[in-house]
């Protein structure tokens, strides 16, 4: 029977391991843990796995390959969008602490002002979850590559222009009018990730813009799929849910 491979990272004493390596269905072949004592407590723990002690930073594909043969892609994230980035936090007595995104949502959806803070200059590059996903299915698919590759959208965004999307997205009637106040702090730095080699080497490109990935989040708003907050204060509850 083939079994799924593990790499344990932040591995501590070896928890996480203790349950893959109880189940049959899983094999771990390496762990990387900082701390020495912790290190060395996860060797005792499973003497049958290699335990690379140091910064995450300095462990990577090339190691996998000088010890176990390994060849392998590493993916460079960008920041992962989905819905739920959409959704607040709920707390334990039921009270409901909105995000800065659903803040936005719930403006637009009432047609009411939006006020986006600072530098409108800057911008991000985010990728929407599915492009991931079809980016990892790309790779499965493609032999002979290995290496260290970007994940992103390759298009940077502003909150300007992200909330202006939001204000056509999820407009009911009015639509919102959105106004900048620069004099408050808004993002630091911005970052556009060059995805030429990824797309080159993988067959791949990302099919949501920063429209379309809010076209998608406003579909899966509608479907009420992630309304599981049964026991939100009713008088917290968001338009979103």
């Amino acid at each position: 029977m083939s079994k799924y491979t593990v790499l344990d990272l932040f591995a501590g004493a070896g928890g996480l391991s203790y349950g893959f390596a109880h189940d049959d269905k899983f094999r771990i072949l390496a762990a990387n843990e900082i701390e020495f004592d912790m290190a060395k407590t996860y060797s005792l723990n499973h003497p049958e796995v290699k335990i690379y002690n140091c910064d995450i930073k300095e462990f990577g594909i090339e190691n996998l390959n000088k010890d176990f043969g390994i060849e392998g892609v590493i993916l460079r994230l960008t920041g992962i969008r989905g819905y739920g980035e959409l959704l607040g936090h709920l707390r334990s007595d039921g009270k409901y602490k909105k995000s800065a995104f659903e803040i936005f949502v719930e403006k637009a959806i009432n047609g009411e002002d939006i006020e986006v803070w600072g530098d409108v200059s800057i911008k991000r590059d985010h990728l929407y979850i599915k492009d991931l996903l079809s980016l990892f299915e790309s790779i499965i698919n493609t032999d002979g590559k290995a290496g260290i590759y970007n994940a992103a959208s390759g298009i940077g965004y502003s909150l300007l222009e992200e909330a202006e999307n939001i204000a056509s997205v999820f407009q009911v009637n009015q639509k919102s009018k959105v106004f900048v106040n620069p004099n408050k702090q808004g993002l630091k730095k911005g970052y556009v990730y060059d995805i030429q080699e990824t797309k080159e080497a993988f067959n791949w490109e990302p099919k949501y813009d920063n429209l379309k990935m809010l076209q998608d989040y406003k579909k899966e708003m509608e479907k009420k799929k992630f309304n599981h907050y049964h026991y939100i204060i009713e008088s917290d509850r968001p338009a979103t849910l």
